[in-house]
């Protein structure tokens, strides 16, 4: 019934009833309806984007930027009409290319991702058997009693109902002996997955001495801060960091000094002030003016 008061529906009693929840399948189809469709105009929008030259710089750096381009980045852009002829370039990419061109971190990134796919891949072969196991669980116990009377008790997935619930774990009622399948479903993911982690991990300490070995600055270089003040100076450096390194390259030091950074700006005004009062001087002298121009005042020392 519906309260007279227009507050929702009551039940007999007068207190307010439950409101329907949807089905696990409406909730799975207006999910992929709605993400799905967002993630659709995401992707549309940035492969039209990436190749416009007016946010070419924002979506695709590495080609824009002269620093930073590689021919990763470079090759396969696509034109006005193919906006996907980028993404065969990028499944194409090796290992070594990415290494290259990119780092290690981004290396590492795509690999996760490889690990991922990897772990869904064996979820979708799980549910291949997983599946038909949890939708063939019987709803009623058939007691078959003397003189051929037959009795069924409903078990405790009988209000189980939906297609996409049926699919699922909670199909099975207490004591089935196909919450095993489960069981050995997890077991199975688990252990594939730490194979996976400790195959990452062995990979990760090759490729992390083969960028430490590289002969780059920042491989080569050593961050120090909170230096005493009687070590700051390049020459005290060099001759601290002698005693425990053979060849030192280059220092350099950066400090904090506010007074001296306020002196140096009030220098730089005073010079723009004289340059501008020689100007003056220097038009005076060329020319007779009919009046005495004032010379810029200098800020006492």
């Amino acid at each position: 019934m519906v309260d007279s008061r227009g507050q929702g529906k009551m039940d007999d009693e007068g207190g307010p009833m439950d409101e329907p929840r949807p089905s696990s399948s409406a909730a799975w189809r207006s999910v992929v309806v709605f993400w799905g469709g967002v993630a659709l105009i995401q992707f549309a929008a940035f492969c039209f984007l990436r190749n416009n030259p007016r946010f070419k710089k924002l979506y695709n750096v590495r080609d824009s930027v002269e620093k930073l381009r590689c021919s990763l980045a470079s090759k396969d852009l696509g034109s006005k009409w193919n906006l996907l002829a980028w993404i065969p370039a990028v499944l194409r990419a090796t290992d070594d290319e990415i290494f290259e061109q990119v780092g290690l971190d981004g290396l590492c990134y795509t690999r996760v991702v490889h690990m991922g796919i990897k772990l869904s891949l064996l979820g979708c072969f799980v549910a291949v058997w997983l599946i038909p196991t949890y939708f063939t669980s019987p709803k009623v116990l058939t007691i078959q009693k003397e003189g051929g009377y037959i009795q069924e008790i409903p078990l405790s997935n009988a209000n189980v109902t939906d297609f996409l619930d049926r699919m699922s774990m909670g199909n099975t009622y207490q004591g089935d002996p196909r919450m095993f399948a489960g069981v050995v479903a997890a077991y199975l993911m688990s252990v594939y997955g730490m194979m996976l982690l400790h195959q990452e991990y062995n990979w990760f300490i090759v490729q992390r001495h083969r960028w430490l070995e590289r002969r780059a600055p920042e491989n080569y270089s050593i961050y120090v801060d909170n230096i005493p003040p009687s070590l700051r100076s390049k020459t005290a450096l060099r001759e601290y960091f002698s005693v425990c390194l053979d060849d030192i390259l280059e220092i350099q030091m950066v400090q904090k000094v506010p007074e001296l950074e306020r002196l140096c700006a009030r220098r730089a005004k005073l010079t723009a002030a004289v340059k501008h009062s020689e100007a003056l001087l220097a038009q005076l002298k060329s020319t007779t003016p009919s009046a005495v121009l004032p010379l810029v005042p200098f800020a006492r020392q």
